[in-house]
C-alpha cells in the first residue's frame, strides 16, 4: 500500500513565472480593492452615483420636433 506520492517535476523557471504572475494578480486585486472598496464589498454599485457624467443642456432653438 505504501509508497508516497511523488509530485511532478516542475522546472525552476516555471515556478518563478507562476510566483511572479500570482504576486502580480494579488497586488492588482488589493489595489482595486483599495480604490473601489465599497464596490468590492458590495456596499455600492458603480451605477449608484453619477461621477463624471454631465448632462448637456437642452437646445431649445431646434423647433422641428425631431430627436437627435
Amino acid at each position: 500500500m505504501g509508497g508516497g506520492h511523488q509530485p511532478f517535476h516542475v522546472a525552476k523557471h516555471h515556478k518563478y513565472i507562476s510566483v511572479a504572475l500570482g504576486t502580480t494578480m494579488w497586488f492588482w486585486v488589493f489595489y482595486r480593492a483599495k480604490q473601489d472598496w465599497r464596490s468590492f464589498l458590495g456596499l455600492e454599485f458603480p451605477w449608484d452615483h453619477g461621477h463624471g457624467h454631465h448632462i448637456a443642456p437642452k437646445n431649445n432653438n431646434n423647433h422641428d420636433g425631431g430627436h437627435h
